[in-house]
């Protein structure tokens, strides 16, 4: 069986869609077919990976998740999301192949539709957990479909709340919370969690995992052993990854489309490729053990910590 992990966060600016990025870049290097959703109208995983002249096509031929959402929900037709998928996106290449990795794109005129489907429905007297469910019942049909062809399929999920970040967070098996661990981006952990959980049960209590870290920095070195402490404590609503994404570029800014997974590495991650590839592949291995049994891709043997 197929894992679906959603990684979202109420704030912005934390590191969000270059996790997506990464962590699908890597499990796609283990062997693993892979597929991004993204759900953020501001389309930087979109962009990143797609690169602008494919974006460009995908929008204008109506093969996005917002002309997905308009149809199911707003017009009532019938579509399927596998129409809408482009399929090996990626121009990096790993051991001369190109990954396995498949995107479904956003662009801003996502932000419109969603105004769109909640002005609609709620003028004819659907309330937010309805839409919300809706969403979620037009996906989780779909997605169903979507595990028979992909080991991993991550939501790339829009800062903050909405119908279709719930939707996925509720799907999902896994939730990842990148945060930065500073005072700013960890008071709304708890304010996240219970708006979409209240009181989580075990099985679905998000992780949250410490990105942009800086290694010398006691601020953040204070706010990471909080968090630590608050997760391990009697109703802990999270658990933390042990694995701690260091400081990079912000993806948008950086990202390349370049020919080689090692290029990929050091112009978008600031960092010498070797030392950020061993947390991401440590992370895919953290990732793997805390799934539900059976869920995810298991690669065979040791994985191996190289680029190219």
């Amino acid at each position: 069986m197929s894992a679906v992990i959603a990684i979202a966060n109420m704030t912005g600016g934390v590191g969000k869609t270059t996790t997506a990025i990464a962590l699908g870049e890597t499990l796609a290097t283990q062997g693993a077919e892979v597929l991004i959703i993204d759900l953020d109208a501001q389309g930087n995983t979109s962009f990143s990976i797609a690169g602008p002249r494919i974006l460009q096509n995908l929008s204008e031929t109506g093969r996005t998740i917002e002309s997905y959402l308009n149809a199911r929900l707003l017009e009532r037709k019938s579509r399927r999301i596998s129409d809408i998928i482009r399929r090996s996106v990626s121009s990096v290449l790993h051991d001369d192949e190109q990954l396995s990795l498949s995107i479904i794109c956003a662009t801003p005129n996502l932000r419109h539709v969603e105004q769109k489907i909640i002005v609609q429905l709620t003028k004819a007297g659907i309330s937010w957990e309805e839409i919300e469910g809706e969403i979620r019942k037009i996906l989780a049909r779909d997605i169903t479909n979507l595990r028979k062809r992909f080991d991993y399929i991550l939501f790339d999920c829009a800062p903050g709340i909405s119908a279709a970040t719930e939707a996925a967070i509720k799907l999902a098996d896994l939730m990842i919370m990148p945060t930065i661990p500073d005072f700013v981006s960890t008071q709304g952990v708890p304010a996240f969690i219970d708006s979409i959980f209240g009181e989580p049960d075990d099985n679905k209590k998000p992780w949250v995992l410490f990105t942009r870290v800086k290694a010398r920095s006691r601020h953040q070195r204070t706010y990471k052993s909080l968090l630590r402490e608050n997760a391990n404590k009697p109703g802990g609503t999270y658990r933390v990854f042990q694995v701690e994404m260091p400081e990079m570029v912000h993806v948008p800014e950086a990202m390349s489309q370049s020919v080689t997974f090692t290029n990929t590495g050091r112009m978008s991650y600031n960092a010498k490729w070797r030392d950020f590839a061993q947390p991401l592949h440590a992370l895919s291995e953290e990732v793997r053990r805390i799934l539900p049994n059976g869920c995810g891709f298991q690669p065979d043997g040791n994985l191996q910590v190289h680029g190219g």
